[in-house]
């Protein structure tokens, strides 16, 4: 949903175009870590990343912040569809890619980083996405909340 949804200084089109014309590509993600001393003890961090020219950086960051902290989630229409096209394409992996929704699952019955990972890129993963979409205007509030959380935390 990062960078998909207007800001307080940019629509969401004309975001990707400073996107596109400033940097070599941005992406967010989600990433697990464990301990190297106790698997067990896993962290969940946010993880921003673009590939940029030397002479572009100031804009990099300058767009990483108004992705991170100006981001507007209160148009209903357009979550909707950024959560149905996402529904579309995990339904797409699922089926390219079963192996890897198999093994995410069966990690997740052995360690709580397996868990995590299941839970935020498999199947359970897309089931939340599929409840949302099939029951948005109930979720809709709720999703909004945790996005502005999100942002904030």
């Amino acid at each position: 949903i990062v960078s998909f949804t207007d800001t307080e200084n940019y629509s969401y089109s004309d975001l990707n175009n400073a996107i596109n014309s400033s940097l070599g590509g941005l992406s967010m993600g989600v990433d697990i870590y464990s301990d190297r001393n106790n698997r067990e003890k896993v962290s969940v961090l946010a993880d921003l990343s673009f590939k940029v020219l030397y002479e572009n950086l100031g804009r990099a960051f300058e767009l990483a912040q108004e992705i991170l902290f100006r981001e507007k989630y209160d148009d209903g229409k357009r979550l909707y569809e950024i959560i149905a096209e996402l529904k579309s394409d995990l339904q797409m992996s699922l089926m390219m890619s079963g192996h890897v929704a198999a093994s995410l699952r069966a990690n997740s019955y052995y360690s709580e980083s397996g868990l995590l990972k299941e839970k935020l890129n498999g199947i359970e993963f897309y089931k939340f996405v599929e409840r949302i979409e099939g029951d948005f205007e109930n979720e809709k509030e709720k999703l909004i909340l945790l996005l502005f959380a999100f942002q904030y935390y």
